[in-house]
């Protein structure tokens, strides 16, 4: 079985990272890993950060130049790096603002310049872009407090991580017919362990990878399913 990381963010891109693509590379080989995917949060916020910190300098370019440098390891450690983005939704309900984060799968560089503002989408405007190019999109982070299935809403999935909902969402997502996606949310030394999914040899590519996810031919290595 290979065991493939769906939920990786690196440092200096996301906030809350601090590991660095080479000291990743080594990381994930170690831990015998096949295929890493690269979610580095992807806001207006982490844009402006990044051209403040490097003037002069694309931001854009900055965001996926991390991507690559975590690939060139990748390749020499032996595993697969693809590309993927947490994305922060926002919208007004109520008077309140609701903020819900999704995992987006299967996308590529081209999808993030095309879709440069995506974090201004509504929630079924980047469900929509993403499924426009073959790709998935998995709800994060909403059901950490509540255990609360029935929230999920314009994605193909839940992703689970390591926290203590973990095992009870994902035996409600199987319940119901949902998919699930886990990964580790890796920032640092030591996350590797805490998520990802299993996949069989047959699967070589990110396109292989997504379908066996479709196909409920991956499980989730925190929880057994």
């Amino acid at each position: 079985m290979k065991k493939v990381e769906t939920y990786l963010q690196t440092a200096p891109i996301s906030p809350l990272a601090i590991e660095y693509p080479r000291e990743i590379a080594r990381i994930y080989a170690a831990a015998g890993y096949k295929a890493v995917i690269v979610t580095n949060r992807y806001d207006a916020d982490v844009l402006a950060k990044l051209k403040q910190a490097v003037g002069g300098v694309d931001a854009l370019e900055l965001w996926l130049a991390s991507f690559r440098e975590l690939s060139k390891y990748g390749e020499r450690a032996g595993f697969d790096v693809w590309l993927g983005a947490e994305v922060t939704v926002s919208k007004t309900r109520f008077g309140q603002l609701e903020q819900t984060d999704y995992l987006l799968y299967g996308i590529d560089e081209k999808f993030i310049t095309d879709n440069a503002r995506m974090y201004e989408y509504t929630a079924e405007q980047l469900y929509a872009a993403v499924r426009g190019v073959g790709g998935m999109v998995f709800e994060a982070h909403l059901f950490k407090d509540t255990c609360d299935i029935r929230r999920m809403t314009a994605v193909d999935g839940i992703a689970v991580t390591g926290d203590d909902c973990s095992f009870e969402l994902s035996a409600a997502a199987t319940k119901q017919g949902v998919l699930v996606m886990s990964g580790s949310e890796f920032h640092m030394r030591g996350d590797e362990s805490k998520g990802g999914m299993l996949v069989d040899d047959s699967v070589r590519t990110y396109a292989d990878f997504l379908d066996a996810v479709k196909d409920g031919k991956a499980r989730a290595i925190d929880s057994g399913f």
